[in-house]
């Protein structure tokens, strides 16, 4: 496992990882509310600038499900990322908008 570790930390960068987070959070991906579009665009957008192809399948209007593959080099360990786009509500009583990431 720590081959996989060191592989990983040679290929991503933190400070662009901080960034494409940030982008994330500002999106408003709540449900109740058809706002995963949004978000699974601009994950797709971040996806084709890096070369990996992706499709969206409509589940309902607003709602895709987004699926990358990236293939590998070389036989070994297969990795699965899977989650979802969608949030809680955000809710009443934020000191700063929970759409709004910041240090």
């Amino acid at each position: 496992m720590n081959k996989v570790l060191d592989l990983l930390q040679d290929v991503f960068n933190e400070e662009e990882q901080l960034s494409i987070f940030k982008e994330l959070v500002k999106i408003p991906s709540e449900n109740p509310g058809n706002y995963e579009e949004d978000i699974a665009l601009k994950i797709q957008e971040i996806l084709q600038k890096e070369g990996i192809s992706s499709r969206l399948e409509y589940v309902e209007n607003k709602r895709p499900n987004l699926y990358a593959v990236l293939e590998g080099q070389s036989k070994g360990i297969t990795v699965l990322y899977n989650g979802h786009l969608d949030t809680v509500p955000a809710g009443e009583g934020w000191i700063h908008s929970p759409f709004a990431a910041f240090e």
